[in-house]
């Protein structure tokens, strides 16, 4: 037996189980970005790619992300 429910219903879904994360110090909303930083090894010569998630509020986006 085939499961019953259509696309959209799977959309509203998912979108609706989100929860919105609050920064108590300046109360904008904390986004979850992801940071990618490329750093030259010494010992091999090469280039090697950091990865790693951030949560953005209006309190550390100066440092997140440089002019």
């Amino acid at each position: 037996m085939a499961k019953g429910g259509t696309f959209a219903a799977k959309i509203a879904k998912g979108s609706s189980a989100r929860l919105v994360r609050v920064c108590p110090k300046c109360g904008q909303n904390i986004v979850a970005t992801k940071v990618v930083t490329s750093e030259k090894s010494d010992v091999k010569n090469s280039w090697k790619f950091n990865q790693r998630f951030v949560d953005v509020c209006k309190c550390n986006e100066a440092e997140v992300y440089p002019s």
